[in-house]
């Protein structure tokens, strides 16, 4: 039997730090209060981490900034450009001579962002977010990142669905804890 837990979004901020490796980065601390958890729980799924307290619950959430792939599903509509590392569609790949593309596989069927990433969720069916695309370092991770966007911090609708879509992660909260 599951016991949903009643969150209710306080606020979010964004905080700079200095990391081990002397590099500056950001991470957001979404703050909520939680009904129907009585005691202290620190949990980590990387690279979220989330600390529920009778008088309040943290989240805290890095930023990645850097380059991420996109990858395309439908494989075959794909060409590949080794020159560019960067797969195109096949109906544009027709006006790229035939001596700098090769069929797309599922390991190169991508096109690189640059850009500031945050971790993706898990929205609920009430809460799912418009479509967003899911940047990965590689095919094979699970961790997908989208594009972070400022108003996660100006929107109170927003951040609150956002913080309930990470909260929906698999394995953040013991059994049989779930968030509403």
């Amino acid at each position: 039997m599951k016991i949903e837990l009643e969150i209710s979004f306080k606020n979010v901020r964004a905080e700079r730090y200095r990391a081990f490796d002397g590099a500056e980065a950001e991470e957001l601390f979404f703050s909520f209060d939680c009904k129907g958890y009585s005691g202290s729980f620190f949990s980590h799924i990387s690279p979220v981490y989330l600390m529920l307290r009778p008088e309040n619950a943290l989240l805290r959430i890095p930023l990645f900034s850097g380059e991420l792939k996109l990858f395309f599903d439908n494989v075959a509509d794909y060409y590949y450009l080794p020159d560019e590392d960067m797969a195109i569609h096949k109906s544009v790949a027709s006006f790229v001579d035939k001596n700098h593309r090769i069929k797309a596989t599922a390991s190169n069927c991508y096109v690189r962002k640059k850009g500031l990433f945050i971790p993706g969720g898990l929205p609920s069916e009430k809460d799912a977010p418009p479509a967003v695309h899911e940047y990965r370092e590689s095919r094979k991770d699970r961790l997908f990142w989208i594009e972070f966007d400022e108003s996660i911090l100006t929107q109170k609708e927003r951040s609150g669905k956002y913080l309930r879509s990470v909260l929906n992660l698999p394995g953040l909260l013991p059994e049989p804890y779930s968030f509403s």
